[in-house]
């Protein structure tokens, strides 16, 4: 191969690589935005359904949970106590 042959061999090759990088950035950003986008609308309706609430109806719905599911329920705050521990430590 002649140096003209190998100079664009290698701006052919750091095309496809920025090409796959900007598809690679792009499919993130795609991603990213629909996670958003998910997240937002289930902040969303999770704020719409403690507008909707007051502390005995908050207090009724959770005690409703807790006797529905105790064992998933005391998996959760175990959990969660742990971590914060974990947390709290450092």
């Amino acid at each position: 191969m002649t140096e003209n042959n190998n100079m664009e061999h290698i701006e052919l090759q750091a095309k496809k690589i920025e090409e796959k990088i900007n598809e690679g950035i792009d499919k993130t950003i795609d991603t990213t935005a629909e996670n958003l986008e998910k997240t937002a609308d289930k902040l969303h309706k999770t704020a719409e359904f403690i507008k909707n609430k007051n502390a005995n109806t908050l207090k009724e719905d959770f005690t409703c949970l807790v006797n529905k599911h105790p064992g998933k329920i005391l998996a959760i705050f175990v959990s969660v106590g742990f971590i914060a521990g974990k947390l709290l430590s450092k």
